[in-house]
């Protein structure tokens, strides 16, 4: 009888699958309160992608952007952001555009 309870809530379970968002436990943020809780805001063109080892043995990416429009935080014409490779780290993949 455990047995079959066990396999009545385990097939309950693996038919109703909740969505999982990678990198954040609290699910999927509006616009809004993305652009709330963001220090910085703009639209631009990758011009270069740096990889550089860090002093932990990490390996972090630094790309230079060349920025079109500013919604917050942005003054500058080019900004560096520093992201993860992926994978476990949450990076995130640009690519240069010619």
């Amino acid at each position: 009888m455990i047995v079959v309870l066990c396999l009545v809530f385990h097939a309950m379970f693996m038919l109703n699958p909740s969505t999982g968002y990678a990198c954040s436990c609290a699910g999927e943020p509006t616009v809004e309160e993305e652009l709330e809780r963001s220090d910085a805001v703009f639209t631009g063109k990758v011009i270069e992608i740096q990889e550089k080892k860090q002093l932990n043995g990490l390996t972090k990416k630094y790309v230079l952007f060349e920025v079109k429009k500013t919604w917050k935080g942005i003054s500058q014409s080019q900004v560096i952001l520093t992201t993860g490779m992926g994978g476990g780290d949450c990076g995130y993949e640009f690519e240069e555009r010619p």
